[in-house]
């Protein structure tokens, strides 16, 4: 079962840029969270609890978890030949 938490992108208004007035992007992200103990994938749920339901060891330090974070971003060049035309 895929665990990874899905942050869906979208523009979020304007902002203004040397004059211009421009979209305030959210990129997609995916986010895989694994135990650093185990390896094992967790989902949010299983995090929110501090213990890992494959080892059984506690999370109580952010070197605990381990973070897998993928940014996807389209049209980039297409911001900013807008920004500095």
């Amino acid at each position: 079962m895929d665990k990874a938490r899905i942050t869906e992108g979208g523009e979020n208004g304007t902002t203004v840029i040397d004059g211009k007035e421009v979209p305030v992007l959210t990129v997609p992200t995916r986010e895989e969270v694994f135990c650093a103990h185990c390896g094992y994938e967790i989902d949010a749920e299983e995090e929110a609890s501090g213990i890992c339901t494959e080892c059984g060891k506690e999370w109580r330090q952010p070197e605990d978890l381990q973070r897998n974070v993928s940014v996807q971003v389209a049209k980039f060049a297409d911001l900013f030949s807008e920004v500095m035309n």
